[in-house]
This record gives structure tokens, C-alpha cells and sequence, in this order.
């Protein structure tokens, strides 16, 4: 009897975890979707080079799923080009914005200058509302600016500040 019970509490358990965890990547997949069909509507040209710079007021964990869901998306639609995030991470290294652990638009820019590419993307996370904006490297002008709930999100993935 007490194995019975044992087993049927750790069926639910996992899949109360397993489940959550799939609606979650499913919310994910969605939004970054909708970035990728939102870029098709700005200023960027079929092959224009995009960084996805920085998320700004979460985890790291939070930040890297995120923007790996996003560049997912974006690599599918064949629309723009992606710079890797190593190279993205040396370039700010490189010009010295690391210390800080919090990125601008003006510091984005420079890293965006650095890696030569026309549009950067940033973002942040403020009460479960992400905020992803694309800006052209050249003027700061905002092409693209989407805000999406992420209430979603485990809460202890959202609490630590992060940028790539």
C-alpha cells in the first residue's frame, strides 16, 4: 500500500514538473515566433546581419533560454543573420562594457559597431513583462518593440540581473 501511494504521489509530482516545464517551452516557442515574423515587418533587410545583445533584470538561465529560443526561431525564417553569442560576449569583453553587468542602448551600440552589424536586439524583464526592442546600430532607432508576459518563467529564474 505504501509503495502504491509512493508511486502515485511521484506520477503526479512529475507530471505537475514535466508538465509545466512544456508549457513553458511551448510559450517560449511562441514568442520567439512572433519575434521572428516581427523582424520581417522592420527596417531590416533580407541578410542584414542581427546581435542579440543583452536581456537585461533576469538570470542567466532565464536569459539563455530565452534568446536561444529566439535565435531558434530567427535561424528557421532564413531572413537574417544571426552573430554567435561567443563572438558577441568577446566583443564585450573587447570594449570593456562587462563590469557593469547591465547593458544600454548607447553600450549595445558600441558592441554592435565593434561586431559590424546593422541592428542590435536588447531586452529586459520587469514584473513578468519582457520587453524586446531592435535598434539600428547607426541612429539608436527603435525598429521593433514588443512586450510579451512571461509570467510563465519559473520566479527563481527572473530575480538576478544578466547580459551576454
Amino acid at each position: 500500500m505504501k509503495i502504491k501511494l509512493f508511486i502515485l504521489a511521484f506520477l503526479f509530482f512529475s507530471l505537475r514538473t514535466f508538465g509545466a516545464g512544456s508549457e513553458e517551452n511551448n510559450n517560449l516557442i511562441t514568442i520567439s515566433n512572433e519575434v521572428s515574423n516581427g523582424i520581417q515587418k522592420t527596417s531590416l533587410k533580407k541578410g542584414d546581419l542581427l546581435a542579440i545583445v543583452a536581456i537585461n533584470n533576469t538570470t542567466e538561465d532565464t536569459a539563455s533560454t530565452i534568446i536561444s529560443s529566439i535565435e531558434t526561431a530567427i535561424t528557421k525564417s532564413n531572413y537574417v543573420k544571426l552573430i554567435s553569442r561567443m563572438h558577441i560576449s568577446e566583443a564585450i569583453k573587447e570594449i570593456e562594457l562587462g563590469y557593469s553587468g547591465y547593458i544600454d542602448d548607447d553600450s549595445a551600440a558600441r558592441v554592435g559597431h565593434f561586431l559590424g552589424v546593422t541592428h542590435i536586439m536588447v531586452g529586459s524583464i520587469i514584473n513578468n513583462i519582457l520587453t524586446l526592442q531592435i535598434l539600428e546600430v547607426e541612429t539608436l532607432h527603435i525598429v521593433y518593440s514588443e512586450q510579451f508576459n512571461v509570467s510563465f518563467l519559473n520566479e527563481s529564474t527572473k530575480s538576478r540581473g544578466f547580459r551576454f
